[in-house]
């Protein structure tokens, strides 16, 4: 995806990205939206409670006196303080979700207990509208679905709080509300793909960032994040390999260096396509490359290495004619040790004649 403005037709071509997602990718994308803005929105919320506290000076004016509205108004307090300590320990985006639509559902509950002692109630229908400001906020880190909820459930709290409160102008709130929430879902949605196309170009930037650029496979810094002590990434019993390209000065010698570009980007394919979608195949150096096996025992690696090795020494669309030789070892914790081990193996395969695969428990 581009990186540009955002246009009519880009709209309708994030769309249909959109739409084509399955459930793990969108759930995927909505939970970056959430994470991203939930440190706005919270702020947001907060600011939200301290204005409908700040109302209470409205209130005064209509009523003469602070005192009815006194405990309505300042009652938000709990809630916002609860948010901040729980919001903070909750890790799953729905959940976080739930609770920023929760204190803004306080808000609008507030703000009906405090119509309900004052004298006149005519100016509810401004206060309403002040609403749809706070749920466009929650536009940002929401989807579509919970801003619909949420409208349902705000409309049955007008609905219900009109049979004991008696709106004298409760025709021209609903009037009033109507379009603006048409406007704010219709807002939801245009933002969930102004948010996509940011996400789809952090995607794009993550793979680059971890992707070597000839072979398309995954490079050092991909290899740092597999082996991260954080990062049980690695199954075991799992299988290190290092393999080579046979020969590949005379490749380059012979054919030219571009030609040379071609065999490790075709290589590159063939090993991602011949593997696992599990396992992790790395450009090491130059025509060396890195395959981790999670939980595949050295036995079986063997076996698909020795096959893949062999496909590829009689493979028709070659660029050019080469074979490969590898070296694997078992991983059992060490990466150090297990790579010089498969990096032995392989020195191995080469010294008795290449174009074959080493066990390193058989050197």
């Amino acid at each position: 995806m581009n990186s540009k403005g955002l246009d009519i037709f880009h709209l309708i071509e994030l769309l249909k990205v959109l739409q084509g997602m399955s459930k793990e990718e969108r759930s995927d994308f909505y939970e970056y939206k959430c994470n991203y803005y939930q440190f706005f929105v919270k702020i947001c919320l907060t600011g939200g409670c301290l204005a409908a506290i700040m109302y209470i000076i409205s209130d005064r004016m209509l009523n003469g006196s602070f005192l009815p509205t006194l405990i309505p108004r300042f009652s938000l307090i709990i809630p916002c303080l609860l948010f901040w300590i729980v919001e903070d320990k909750v890790k799953n985006w729905r959940i976080q979700i739930i609770l920023d639509y929760m204190l803004a559902h306080m808000i609008v509950l507030s703000t009906i207990w405090s119509v309900i002692h004052l004298e006149i109630k005519d100016h509810f229908s401004e206060g309403t509208i002040t609403m749809h400001l706070i749920f466009l906020t929650l536009c940002l880190g929401g989807y579509w679905r919970a801003c619909l909820c949420s409208y349902i459930v705000f409309y049955l709290e007008l609905f219900i709080s009109n049979h004991f409160i008696h709106y004298p102008n409760f025709d021209l709130i609903i009037a009033l509300n109507i379009p603006c929430t048409f406007a704010i879902v219709f807002a939801q949605f245009m933002l969930s793909l102004a948010v996509l196309d940011q996400y789809m170009m952090t995607q794009k930037l993550a793979i680059l960032s971890v992707t070597d650029d000839l072979t398309q496979v995954g490079n050092r810094t991909k290899l740092e994040e597999i082996i991260n002590e954080k990062n049980v990434a690695i199954q075991m019993p799992a299988s290190l390999v290092m393999l080579d390209i046979d020969y590949f000065k005379n490749v380059n010698d012979t054919y030219g260096h571009p030609m040379g570009d071609k065999v490790l980007a075709y290589l590159g394919k063939f090993l991602t396509q011949s593997v696992r979608r599990e396992d992790f195949v790395i450009r090491y150096g130059g025509e060396e490359f890195l395959i981790i096996f999670p939980n595949c025992p050295v036995d079986d690696c063997y076996r698909i290495m020795d096959s893949i090795r062999e496909k590829i020494s009689t493979a028709k669309d070659r660029p050019v004619e080469f074979n490969i030789s590898a070296g694997i070892s078992e991983y059992e914790g060490d990466f150090e040790k297990s790579l010089r081990n498969a990096d032995s193996a392989l020195y191995t395969s080469k010294e008795r004649g290449r174009n074959q695969v080493t066990l390193y428990s058989s050197i």
